[in-house]
């Protein structure tokens, strides 16, 4: 009698599938994100439990369910665990094969149970579909796997071998000792076999959690060397970051965004705003008005909130003690603890800019003395021309000033006796007589002044006071009656320094072709009145280089006669240039010349029929160009 009863034994596998079941079930949730091929595993348990308890309710069901359903299930879940074995080990291979011994599996299990029934047949089958199916599982644990992974698969490799060696022993004893058709009523080899397969179910289902565990302690294990290295790399980044950040030699802080707070700055903010640590990360950039124009910040986060970033914009900022500074300024969104905050860098470029503005200044002082010293060597080649021609003109003056005062001589001494011999002579002759004398003396002076431009000049200079020599001149060569004469010369005025003989002709051409301007203007309009002439003088404030070392007084001689026009003033104190109503040209010539040697200068300013101001500037005290 069979002391192991199958029913009995077979109840006991139901129940240990039910618990093996509940255990992947457990490793599922756990796990699915990590493995999913897991779920390959509980649906094999799944059908594992399913197959069993059908086999279990042989007789109450009928016998597709529980001889052909059931296997089915038992080696379809087996199936399914292989390839969820495949999956969870990175070993995934072809299925086809298996897909096709299920088939024939199926085939031959329906065969033995409707067209020639036989328990031994279907048990032989059942075992060889397990040998086929757990062969695999075996090689693939123990042989296909990477070594890394044999000794957490290895086990289990064991226990699918152990299933091929009792399947292999299930087909000998069923060979050997045929069973009766009733399953339940099977001998003690059968029943041992079926007790052996419970055991190593449960051995598999042990293993199969012991290699998840070890799989997940393993990759928790690396999972905290990574998290190790990660802290170690962060460690040193932010040590790399800290150092960076604090001797940077730029002023980075990080402000937040919202209200400017400080919440961090490094060595160099301090010394080139001059703020303390602590009081800058108890206070905000608006608070400490570091900002100059706070709307410069505004503009800067709004830029920034858009995604946009800052580099190297130009900026004014405020030191502690009030001084201005020049910064580039440069900034990033920084998200600190979900908070917007603001990284930024200023590079103090105020001495670059000084530097930049001094050279500005520099270069145009440059170009200012180019300017001027470019003008003066104009000036100097035009006068060196100027006196190559002066000095060709007086040589020709005085050859042609001597040679006609003796015909001029002759002229006047034969008027004289002409008025001797006549003098009863009619009128009209008296007029040819006087017109004749008028135009000998004009020839005269032109003749003095031909020599006078012609002869070399020799200031002997002397103070002296300006007031008095305008009126002598005045007396020399006083205007005529319908001129009006203003006098605009303070009595405070100081000495000049020239040669008063000298300076009293000069001041005399210039009044002389004064009112000849003007009685020009007269009898164009038939009317001889209105001619105002004006007789000024004042110290010369220094408005060019070469008015600084000297002082000078500008003496004016102003008239309302009919001015001079443009393409004239350019050669107005040429020799012998004329106009109607300057004469022939040689007094303005000869005044400059005196002035010149005088260490002085004649300027003038004209406006087409609003009159002239010529313009006397002498020195103040002796100059280095009469001594």
């Amino acid at each position: 009698m069979n002391i192991l009863d199958m029913r009995t034994v077979f109840f006991s596998y139901v129940i240990s599938s039910i618990i093996s079941m509940a255990v992947m079930a457990s490793l599922w949730p756990q796990n699915r994100r990590r493995s999913p091929e897991l779920g390959f595993w509980l649906a094999d348990f799944s059908m594992q439990f399913t197959g069993l308890l059908l086999s279990l309710l042989r007789g109450n069901l009928p016998d597709f369910f529980s001889m052909v359903i059931s296997n089915i299930l038992i080696l379809g879940g087996t199936l399914l665990l292989l390839i969820g074995l495949e999956r969870y080990t990175g070993k995934n291979g072809p299925q086809w094969h298996n897909a096709l011994f299920l088939g024939v599996f199926i085939l031959v299990q329906i065969y033995f149970v409707y067209i020639q029934p036989s328990l031994q047949a279907r048990n032989i089958n059942v075992s060889l579909g397990i040998i086929f199916l757990c062969a695999q599982c075996a090689w693939l644990l123990l042989r296909r796997v990477d070594p890394g992974m044999r000794t957490s698969t290895r086990p289990t490799g064991v226990i699918f071998s152990t299933f091929c060696l009792v399947g292999l022993v299930r087909i000998f004893v069923s060979l050997a000792a045929p069973a009766d058709y009733d399953f339940f009523k099977s001998g003690l080899y059968d029943t041992l076999v079926i007790l052996t397969y419970q055991m190593l179910y449960i051995g598999l289902t042990f293993v199969l959690f012991l290699m998840v565990n070890r799989r997940l302690l393993t990759s928790l294990e690396n999972d905290l060397v990574e998290i190790k290295k990660a802290e170690e790399t962060l460690k040193e980044s932010e040590e790399k970051f800290s150092k960076a950040f604090q001797t940077s030699p730029y002023a980075i802080t990080i402000t937040r965004a919202a209200d400017g707070q400080f919440i961090e700055i490094n060595d160099t903010f301090t010394a080139i705003t001059g703020i303390a640590r602590e009081d800058a990360l108890a206070d905000s950039s608006l608070g400490l008005n570091l900002w100059v124009n706070a709307e410069d910040r505004q503009r800067i986060v709004a830029t920034l909130r858009a995604g946009a970033s800052v580099d190297g914009q130009e900026f004014q900022f405020r030191r502690k003690n009030g001084e201005i500074l020049t910064g580039l300024f440069s900034a990033r969104m920084l998200p600190l603890n979900q908070v917007p905050c603001i990284l930024s860098s200023i590079d103090d470029i105020t001495a670059h800019k000084q530097a930049e503005q001094q050279l500005k200044q520099y270069s145009e002082h440059l170009e200012e003395m180019v300017t001027e010293r470019t003008r003066e060597l104009q000036e100097a080649q035009q006068q060196l021309v100027r006196h190559e021609k002066l000095a060709v003109l007086g040589q020709m003056a005085g050859s042609v000033g001597h040679e006609l005062r003796n015909p001029l001589a002759v002229i006047n001494t034969a008027i004289y006796y002409l008025k001797m011999v006549q003098p009863d002579a009619d009128e009209k002759i008296k007029k040819y007589h006087s017109t004749i004398e008028r135009e000998v003396h004009n020839a005269d002076k032109i003749i003095a002044d031909l020599l006078d431009f012609a002869r070399g000049v020799t200031a002997e200079p002397k103070p002296v006071a300006i007031l008095e020599l305008v009126q002598g001149v005045l007396e020399r060569f006083p205007a005529p009656a319908w001129v009006e004469v203003n006098l605009e010369i303070p009595a405070d005025l100081p000495l000049v320094f020239a040669d008063p003989h000298q300076m009293e002709q000069v001041l005399g051409n210039l009044v002389v072709n004064a009112c000849q301007a003007m009685a020009s203007t007269s009898s164009a309009t038939g009317v001889k009145n209105g001619g105002k002439l004006t007789l000024s003088a004042h110290m010369v404030v220094p408005v060019t280089e070469r008015d600084l070392q000297k002082e000078m007084l500008a003496i004016a001689v102003k008239d309302t006669g009919t001015g001079i026009t443009p393409e004239n003033m350019q050669k107005l104190f040429e020799p012998l240039f004329t106009t109607k109503t300057r004469g022939i040209g040689l007094g303005l010539a000869v005044s400059r010349k005196l002035t010149e040697a005088n260490g002085g200068r004649i300027e003038v300013e004209s406006e087409p029929g609003k009159g002239s101001t010529f313009t006397l500037w002498l020195p103040v005290k002796q100059t280095d160009e009469v001594k």
